[in-house]
Order: structure tokens, then C-alpha cells, then sequence
């Protein structure tokens, strides 16, 4: 986009515009442009560099991106065209997404300029997501996670439970030979402390890595036509932090609580009945 402030008469095009034209940087290409029904100018224009997306640029359309105020200035007058607006959303948190686009446009509207076709980024947004084909593919998922999450915990709790019953024996041993009761504690607890946080780091990673791969073919739309071109995934790191966060502190306490519940009062009656293997 810096490339377009260096000269008015330059343009950005497609990279397979270049490939199928043999064109190259710095060359001068005619263009005839319509900037009004039954208005148009030709004008020569340089390229000044390429691009692969571009916002509203279908993937099979050759949309060359130059100066609107170079081509007014070639037309002789100014002409209706669109504009993008980064707004604010707190002056409007109050209203719902169809008032506050509505309460924009009309703020717009008092200061002069006309919005003829004003169209609210949030309020399509929020239209779309409350989709019921959206909510049904996500809340799927989200069941799916908990199934899986839950599945995966009671399997860990199950395993620890049967692995600490079969030690009891051995834990009475070490009791008999001097060793104190919150020893073996620790050394348990230790131990299921690593196992705990080498299964959460590998789940993490696993996620983060899944999500990098498979989000781009999740396009969820009801717009027949060309795809729109690859998502790119934002992984949100800081709410899989707090996840995982919480994931730990319920695992290690229920871990706790098993070891505790597993070993009090029984390490010297599995010795005293012994050892069955």
C-alpha cells in the first residue's frame, strides 16, 4: 500500500494477473475505467506491486487496486464511491447490533456526508452467528470437547485409583522400613504431578497444532459460488492458557484426593494381609 503513495498513477494487480500477461513490475498498462454508468477514462498506470487477497476481491477476479483521488482528478468531478469505517463499539454497547449500526449511519448523516448503501460489518456478523446451522456445528463441538475432556479425565482417575490399589503393598513395605507416611505422600504426589503436566503441555500442543491444520477447511456459508479464499487461523493463546489452567488445578485436585482417599488407613492392612498379586 506504500508503493500507491509514491505516484498517482500507481497500481496494485492480482499475481496471477502477472502470470497470465507475462507483465512486470514498473510497467505501464492502459486501463479503462467506468466511474459512472455511461462515464468513463482511460488513463496509463504503472504497476507498482501485486497481491494474493484483498478484501472483497474474489479469488477469480482481476481487481487492480490504485488511486480514487487520481482518477477523480482525470474524471474532472467526484463521484459516489464506498468507504470502510473502523469504529468504536462503546458509545453503542448499549443497543443491540441493528440499532447501533443504525444510530452510526445517522451520525454519519449529521455531519454532511450522504450514506446512500451503508452496510454494518457487526450487524451481518452477529446475524450470521446466530444462524442456526452455526450454532448447531458449534455447539457440537463444544459438546464433543466436554465429552472428550470428561472421558479422558475418568480414564486418568481410574488408572490412578487401580495403580495405587496394586502399590499399596509395596507402600506398606516402605512404611515398615522407616519411611514416613507424608514421604510417600510427597513421592506419589510428585508423581502424578508430572504425569499430570506432561499430558496437559502434549494436549496443548496437540490442539494448538490441530486447530493450525484444520481451521482453514471449516467454511461454514450459504452463499453459492467460488469459496472464499484459505482462512487464516488466530489461535487464541490466551484463553487455551486459562483452559488449561483450570484443567490443572481440577485434575491435581482430584488427584490429590484420590491418593489421599487411596492411602490413608490401608497401606498397613495391605501389608499385614499381604501382598496379591
Amino acid at each position: 500500500m506504500n508503493r500507491l503513495a509514491l505516484a498517482d498513477d500507481n497500481i496494485l494487480v492480482p499475481q496471477s494477473y502477472l502470470a497470465q500477461t507475462h507483465h512486470q513490475l514498473g510497467e505501464t498498462i492502459p486501463l479503462l475505467i467506468t466511474v459512472a454508468e455511461g462515464f468513463a477514462v482511460q488513463a496509463d498506470f504503472k504497476i507498482a506491486g501485486v497481491y494474493n487477497y484483498f478484501p472483497t476481491a474474489e479469488p477469480d477476479d482481476t481487481l487492480v487496486i490504485g488511486n480514487l483521488e487520481y482518477v477523480y482528478l482525470l474524471a474532472g468531478a467526484a463521484f459516489p464511491y464506498e468507504v470502510w469505517l473502523r469504529t468504536d463499539p462503546q458509545p453503542y454497547a448499549r443497543l443491540g447490533p441493528e440499532q447501533a449500526g443504525k444510530a452510526l449511519v445517522d451520525a454519519i448523516q449529521d455531519t454532511g456526508i450522504v450514506a446512500a448503501q451503508a452496510k454494518d460489518a457487526r450487524g451481518l456478523i452477529g446475524a450470521e452467528q446466530a444462524k442456526f446451522e452455526r450454532v448447531g456445528i458449534f455447539g457440537t463441538l463444544s459438546v464433543g470437547f466436554l465429552a472428550a475432556t470428561t472421558m479422558a479425565a475418568l480414564a486418568l482417575l481410574i488408572y490412578s485409583y487401580a495403580s495405587l490399589q496394586d502399590r499399596l503393598y509395596q507402600f506398606g513395605v516402605l512404611r515398615a522400613l522407616g519411611l514416613y507416611r507424608r514421604q510417600i505422600l510427597s513421592q506419589v504426589t510428585l508423581e502424578y504431578i508430572l504425569l499430570i503436566a506432561y499430558s496437559i503441555l502434549t494436549g496443548w500442543w496437540i490442539g494448538a497444532a490441530a486447530a493450525e491444520l484444520f481451521t482453514p477447511f471449516l467454511r461454514i456459508t450459504d452463499v453459492a459460488g467460488v469459496p472464499l479464499p484459505p482462512l487464516i487461523p488466530v489461535i487464541p493463546q490466551d484463553k487455551i492458557t486459562n483452559l488449561v489452567l483450570i484443567f490443572a488445578l481440577v485434575m491435581l485436585t482430584i488427584e490429590v484426593s484420590v491418593i489421599a482417599r487411596a492411602l490413608a488407613g490401608r497401606v498397613f492392612n495391605a501389608l499385614r494381609i499381604g501382598h496379591q498379586a
